[in-house]
């Protein structure tokens, strides 16, 4: 009499998890790198508001797990205010206080903030699109 071996449904589950879990593990940590990988590649440049009109002009950021959403309010081509309208951060709320910087310097070429140098870095850019766009 020969023996056959079942396959218990727990066990099909149970593989299944774990076959899930590891595509998504490996899928994080993809993740994780290219979030870095952008983050570490974005370059800030300079604005020229010379070029910029009177206005408020809208700037965005997509870090993919920072985002920044902002209007840069201009005048005689200086930047007067700036109303953060989005920030999508994790730990990067002490970046927000680049914003009374960027208008105290009107520049962009700033240091980031320690700790939260991605929300920091989208800032900077969004500030620097908002500029850009208007400009254009």
């Amino acid at each position: 009499m020969g023996t056959k071996k079942r396959i218990r449904p727990w066990m099909i589950v149970l593989t299944v998890l774990v076959v899930t879990g590891g595509i998504v593990a490996w899928k994080m940590v993809g993740g994780l790198i290219t979030y870095k990988d952008k983050v570490a590649r974005l370059e800030i440049g300079t604005i020229d508001l010379t070029k910029v009109p009177d206005g408020t002009w809208p700037g965005s950021c997509d870090l993919d797990l920072v985002n920044v959403k902002l209007e840069i309010v201009v005048k005689d081509h200086r930047i007067e205010e700036i109303h953060l309208l989005e920030h999508k951060n994790g730990k990067g709320v002490p970046a927000e206080d680049l914003l009374p910087k960027i208008v105290e310097t009107q520049q962009v070429d700033l240091d980031v903030v320690s700790g939260a140098t991605a929300s920091s870095k989208a800032i900077l850019r969004a500030v620097e699109d908002a500029a850009q766009k208007a400009s254009a």
